[in-house]
């Protein structure tokens, strides 16, 4: 009769081991979406930070946690595909802190949302529509990029109108102006 009761824990702590594993890697895959297509944002820098680097620590967290699996194989494999992907995050980690200098210029108070102009590395600014869907978290989308200064100002709630400078104009502006339609909900 204990054997049974034994068997039934192991095989208890195996099927949450999973889980944690499927969920911690599938948030692990989401982090690395949202890194490249920017969907989510905290409002506060320091909460970035934190969430940046916790995410990244994900791969060693799988890695101790697939000692756990009841398979020797599967743990030797799992270990053996964990190692370069943290490997890899440590390098994107540190490369993306020392060479990230990304911060806001202005941002423009609209109706349903606000949009935000950030410049990257005095080089490059891009626009961004956002809007808060909890306290100090941000739901982001890309709205423009262009590669030197530019100025917005709202036209109406739905509405920005980019101007930019005479000596540098965009290819897809008329008369060096170009208005952008924004999305109540940033993404319909």
């Amino acid at each position: 009769m204990s054997e049974f009761f034994e068997r039934e824990k192991y095989c208890g702590r195996t099927k949450r081991v999973l889980t944690a594993f499927v969920a911690l890697a599938f948030m692990y895959v989401l982090f690395f979406l949202n890194s490249y297509f920017g969907i989510f944002k905290f409002r506060n820098e320091n909460a970035s930070e934190m969430f940046f680097w916790s995410v990244l620590s994900i791969p060693f967290i799988l890695i101790v946690l697939s000692f756990w699996f009841p398979k020797t194989w599967l743990k030797i494999v799992a270990v053996f595909i964990l190692l370069p992907i943290a490997f890899y995050s440590t390098l994107f980690g540190i490369f993306a802190y020392a060479f990230s200098s990304s911060h806001k210029i202005q941002t423009i108070q609209m109706k349903y949302c606000e949009v935000s102009i950030y410049e990257y590395d005095q080089f490059y600014i891009y626009l961004e529509q956002e809007k808060e869907i909890f306290p100090g978290v941000l739901l982001v989308r890309n709205i423009y990029s262009y590669n030197n200064r530019i100025k917005i100002e709202p036209i109406d709630e739905n509405q920005i109108k980019i101007t930019f400078p005479p000596d540098n104009q965009a290819i897809d502006a008329e008369n060096g102006v170009k208005i952008i339609g924004l999305k109540r909900f940033v993404y319909f």
